[in-house]
């Protein structure tokens, strides 16, 4: 079967957060290679999420594969780029996640990683080894 075919046999829902997955990746790799980093971070706070929002994990869950399946066809879609991308459109449907950004020095190397946490579990950009980064904060400091 077709990509196109099994595109056309998702739910409304479904092509909706698939369709915005595209574009806030594509948007968010393309801002942070050309923009300012005041211009995005403009684009990365606003409004939070309505208190009292349940946490749906089913959403959140078609979120984060929609977002890892179109970062798949955009060329250099880091996990900064996922990860921001995902925060946004998780934020759009009512749900809180927390955008982290870490730091790691292995055999010399300095190594950086951003992930997304929904109540302190990891739902995007989990890694084999994650303990060894160091967080430098959470979206909230990180994005002030």
């Amino acid at each position: 079967m077709s990509r196109v075919s099994r595109f056309f046999q998702l739910k409304a829902r479904e092509k909706s957060v698939l369709i915005w997955s595209f574009i806030l990746v594509v948007f968010f790799r393309v801002g942070l290679w050309v923009l300012p980093y005041g211009w995005s971070k403009q684009w990365t706070t606003g409004e939070r999420t309505r208190g009292g929002q349940v946490p749906d994990r089913e959403i959140a869950l078609e979120i984060v594969r929609s977002v890892t399946t179109a970062s798949g066809y955009i060329p250099y879609a880091s996990c900064l780029t996922q990860a921001l991308a995902a925060r946004t459109l998780l934020r759009r449907y009512g749900q809180a996640a927390d955008l982290k950004i870490g730091v790691a020095r292995e055999n010399g190397k300095f190594e950086a990683h951003a992930w997304l946490e929904i109540d302190g579990q990891i739902v995007l950009g989990k890694q084999r080894g994650h303990s060894r980064y160091a967080v430098l904060g959470t979206s909230e400091a990180l994005l002030r």
